[in-house]
């Protein structure tokens, strides 16, 4: 109730700051900024605005300090662009007091943008390129020590954004479009770096200092440990004379003596300092070459500009990719060698996709290319652009805003931040890491992704909180980042994000949680001690999955679009141990791969055959009336979202891994009232990742996907999945699942629908439409539990599953339901089975058929009153119409109405308004 009313006070304030602009201009607030106003001569008010965020911001903590009142403040910022110099951190000491707010917000009626670019329109002049046949280009000089080289990364970036669209560099093939297909499956190259010690010595002599990829202020890493120094840990180079350097365990610590006399071997150049390669090449492969085609119009050229600049991309087998620079190319052997290592799959064979980037021969319109060595970008315009009607914004920095209670925020300690809000604001314009070859402390490396970028740690977000509290993001909008939007963790709670929009960003919108958010997004900002023996950065309060420190996160009627442009295994909202999280009617669409992704650990104080039954610091969240379309999509450049563009496979749209109510007696998570649909996995040729499998389109696209053979304590109704992506002629979809649900321990599913059109003479060889119910609650699964506590474990009843596949009995759907015979731990009944075009008369059993009659037989007495081969009357599927028909068999339905057998069970059907679900 307290949240409550302090979020109902800060609205009622900005309000009323509102409605008075009729009555009383101009509007009342405590500061005013604005781009035409005077940080030195103004004062801050309507007529004497402020002209910075910054200066704004110290002028209101001056007054926060001096006033002898509690009450909300609201700080007024007139139209325009203002471009930060630096991060605006925001420390407790800029909060207003208990039960009261401190409001940024847009002037009424006005556009505010808060910019981590730089405008560098001036810069442009036109040029010519008849080497490449293009005339009339856009081209500039950016300022800068040359080359731009990671010393000096931030000078460098691979995007602009014209006109306020985005222009990245070339990419090709272009995306919506086939990839390319290895010659030759991956090879490794090995490292020949060598470090040698001596015993009390602090001087430590390398193979070729003129090798690694910085100088003093870059980092290292061994492979094995040794000496004093551990294994796949970053070592800061702290001093540099020829091929002798001292190495510190963090930038500015004190150089490290050799606990004896010895060698060891480096890691790569990037290997060193990313926390996706840190692997020992006798724990994976480490594979970082590949065979491509040449001939008349080559895959790959030492000849091309820059060849070190250009980039490759590799799908994982799993939902993300691997983007690492090249680092040599042998015309002869037609081959290429990275200057990383591709972490997932363990193995590449041949046919395996990847496409390039950042080939400056391929320049076009509306694309891109900034030479590292000379400084020069050149922009190729769009129809009906010119040099000189276009407006270009570059990124600068890498993180627009911290609200942090960190020693290193400047700010009290012990307390946290936050009785803060924003409202109105649009935020854009953020660097990217990947691009710039900067090296990140939240554990990225410039010039690479590997697979540690995931849906949990994809790259960098521009606002960050630490340690913070009642912090409010209403109607703003988060644009044009390089990479991720928010994250909200290490110790923070009462976030919310309502009303506001994310749109063209590089990583994901939101992502949020409790430690394990903390610990995948890396060390920079969390409690943890680990990583330099003493983080500066991380939060002074709790930070802990076994309290009420990271809860409470909101987001409400919000919208994502467009995201994932440099990582395609993100989601538009990622979660770890949510704490009585509310993600409720947003709109979710065209994500490469997850649309919500929820996750915990388990906990491993546990016995081993228990530890992944409860997850104490997870439980109580609610994902409700939510529209999340367009899973594994990727935009091509007309901005057609096309189905398995992104090559992302094995992932859901609606993704829950782990136990969801704590300690198995605290509230469920509840998923209610979602519309989730179309999703497709990859479009090409790919590998699963583990095997030499070929398939013809990817695999485990899953509509409604709850993974790890652990997720648990949860509740879903009132939920419509459905594909209808498999009837585009032009760009088809291909859905492995409608569902996978695994674990299902303490779960109940009820009064859902599943509706999946699957494409005409398509067959799954391995998979199965709907994977439905296979866990921990099995025996003698690999992840077997003792059987005990209450029973059923799983309840799944009045739900409705269709298999719609056009040409019916031509091409039967085979084995259509993956069921395990020791269900009788589950209580499945009152469902429907439907699958047009073929009799179901048998589930699937691991290798192995079951009969209906079987299954509804002692012992399992499993859907006894089900319906199967039964037409569900719906009204028009094939155009996204769930409703019932008003007339046809079965009895009438309560709810929304209409017609239908299922509901005329004992326990019936009930129909909702599915058109409820998302942002309205």
């Amino acid at each position: 109730m307290i949240k409550h009313i302090f979020w109902g006070l800060a609205m009622l304030a900005l309000a009323l700051a509102q409605g008075a602009r009729a009555a009383e201009p101009p509007v009342a607030a405590d500061v005013f900024v604005s781009p035409g106003g005077d940080d030195v001569a103004g004062e801050g008010s309507f007529d004497k605005p402020y002209a910075t965020v910054d200066r704004a911001r110290a002028a209101l903590r001056t007054k926060l300090t001096g006033a002898g009142e509690s009450r909300n403040w609201t700080v007024l910022f007139r139209g325009g662009t203002y471009f930060l110099p630096e991060t605006v951190t925001f420390t407790p000491d800029d909060g207003a007091g208990a039960g009261h707010v401190v409001t940024y917000a847009a002037y009424p009626g006005e556009t505010v943008v808060w910019s981590g670019g730089t405008d560098i329109t001036e810069l442009l002049h036109p040029a010519d390129l008849p080497a490449l046949g293009l005339s009339n280009v856009c081209q500039a000089e950016i300022p800068g020590p040359r080359p731009f080289t990671q010393v000096n990364a931030n000078y460098y970036f691979g995007e602009i954004w014209v006109n306020g669209v985005r222009a990245s560099e070339p990419i090709r093939p272009r995306r919506g479009s086939d990839w390319f297909h290895m010659r030759e499956g991956g090879s490794a190259v090995p490292t020949t770096q060598i470090a040698t010690f001596t015993e009390g010595s602090k001087t430590i002599r390398l193979t070729s200092a003129a090798a690694l990829p910085g100088g003093v202020g870059s980092a290292i890493a061994f492979n094995k440990a040794g000496f004093g120094f551990r294994a796949n840990r970053s070592y800061w180079i702290l001093s540099m004379s020829d091929n002798d350097v001292e190495l510190g365990a963090s930038p500015g610590g004190a150089a490290l003596l050799a606990q004896a006399s010895g060698a060891l071997p480096l890691q790569d150049n990037v290997q060193s300092v990313n926390a996706a390669d840190r692997v020992s090449t006798a724990v994976r492969p480490s594979l970082n070459r590949f065979g491509f085609n040449a001939g008349a119009d080559p895959e790959l050229s030492s000849s091309w500009t820059n060849v070190t600049d250009i980039k490759i991309q590799i799908p994982t087998g799993g939902a993300s990719s691997d983007i690492i620079p090249v680092q040599s190319i042998d015309d002869k052997g037609q081959t290429v060698t990275l200057n990383s290592h591709v972490m997932i799959p363990a193995k590449l064979y041949p046919g395996h996709a990847w496409r390039r980037w950042n080939r400056f021969e391929d320049i076009g319109p509306g694309e891109m290319y900034l030479n590292r060595q000379t400084g020069v970008l050149t922009y190729v315009p769009r129809p009906g652009e010119t040099c000189s009607n276009i407006k270009v914004i570059a990124p600068r920095l890498l993180q627009l805003m911290l609200i942090s209670n960190s020693r290193a925020a400047g700010g009290p300690t012990g307390v946290p931040a936050g009785n803060i809000a924003f409202s109105g604001i649009t935020f854009s314009h953020t660097q990217s890491t990947l691009y710039s070859g900067a090296f990140d402390l939240a554990g990225n490396t410039g010039g690479i992704m590997g697979v540690e970028s995931n849906h949990f740690n994809t790259l960098s977000s521009g606002i960050v909180t630490v340690g913070a509290e009642n912090v409010l993001f209403d109607h703003d909008a988060f644009t044009h980042f390089g990479e991720s939007g928010i994250l909200t963790s290490f110790g923070s709670n009462h976030v919310t994000i309502r009303n506001s929009s994310f749109s063209d960003l590089g990583g994901a919108p939101i992502i949020a949680g409790g430690y394990m958010a903390g610990r995948l997004a890396g060390y920079k900002y969390s409690s943890r001690t680990d990583y330099t023996g003493f983080n500066f950065d991380g939060p002074t309060t709790p930070d802990s999955p076994f309290d009420a420190s990271n809860c409470c996160l909101s987001v409400i009627n919000s919208t994502m679009d467009d995201f994932g442009l440099l990582s395609t295994g993100v989601a538009g909202i990622a979660i770890t141990h949510a704490q009585s999280f509310t993600i409720s009617h947003n709109t979710i669409r065209n994500s490469p791969s997850f649309g919500i992704a929820v996750g915990s650990d388990w906990d491993h104080a546990l016995p081993a055959n228990r530890n992944s039954l409860y997850s104490i610091g997870s439980f109580g969240t609610t994902i409700a009336y939510n529209d999340i379309s367009n899973c594994g999509y990727e935009k091509n450049p007309a901005g057609v979202p096309v189905p398995g563009g992104s090559m992302a496979n094995d992932f859901g749209c609606l993704y829950v891994r782990g136990p969801q109510d704590g300690d198995g007696a605290k509230p469920r998570m509840s998923i209610i009232g979602n519309t989730v649909h179309d999703v497709s996995s990859g479009a090409w040729l790919t590998f699963d990742g583990k095997t030499p499998t070929r398939r013809a389109h990817g695999f485990d696209g899953v509509l409604d996907y709850h993974d790890g053979n652990e997720a648990s304590g949860i509740n879903e109704s009132n939920n419509l999945f459905y594909n209808l992506n498999s009837l585009d002629p032009v760009h088809p979809g291909y859905p492995n699942r409608l569902m996978q649900h695994t674990g299902n321990m303490r779960d109940d599913y009820w009064n859902n629908i599943y509706y999946g059109f699957v494409p005409a003479g398509f067959k799954y060889p391995k998979d199965f439409a709907a994977q439905a119910f296979y866990g921990a609650g099995d025996p003698n699964s690999p992840w077997a539990i003792p059987i005990e506590g209450p029973q059923p474990f799983l309840r799944f009843t009045r739900n409705i599953i269709v298999i719609d596949q056009p040409g019916g009995p031509a091409a039967p759907f085979q084995h259509n339901l993956d069921v395990r015979k020791r269900n009788q731990f589950y209580k499945n009944d009152y469902n429907m089975y439907f699958e047009r075009g073929k009799t179901i008369v048998d589930y699937v059993d691991h290798g192995g058929k079951m009969s209906i009659d079987e299954w509804r037989s002692p012992p399992f007495s499993q859907d006894v009153h089900s319906l199967f081969n039964v037409d569900p009357n719906f009204k028009d599927p094939a155009h996204g119409d769930f409703t019932f028909k008003s007339t046809g068999e079965g009895a009438p339905c309560a709810g929304a109405g209409g017609v239908s057998p299922a509901c005329g069970f004992a326990e019936p059907f009930i129909p909702w308004d599915y058109t409820a679900a998302g942002a309205h």
